[in-house]
């Protein structure tokens, strides 16, 4: 997957130019920075794209579609739910 630019660094820059224009994309609530376990091998930095509700790309319209790498840097899909700041609970866990 990655192609030698799979820095942290590298990966944050990717990050800093994408994430505007993933963020005005259906259903997306968040971009971040995570690994890719590639089958128990190797771990790699990875973006990754926090939705509300996961989709199939065929159920989107072609604007939605998350690719699957962005500039050489993979690109995870993680369905998060509905974020709300301040909405953790310390007494329920």
């Amino acid at each position: 997957m990655p192609h030698g630019n799979d820095s942290y660094e590298y990966v944050v820059h990717v990050q800093e130019i994408y994430t505007d224009w993933l963020m005005h994309k259906r259903y997306v609530v968040g971009v971040s920075i995570g690994l890719w376990d590639m089958a128990g091998n190797t771990a790699y930095y990875c973006l990754v794209v926090l939705v509300s509700v996961y989709h199939l790309p065929e159920e989107l319209d072609p604007d939605d579609r998350i690719p699957d790498e962005l500039d050489g840097v993979p690109v995870r899909v993680q369905e998060v739910g509905t974020l709300t700041a301040g909405a953790f609970d310390a007494a329920s866990g």
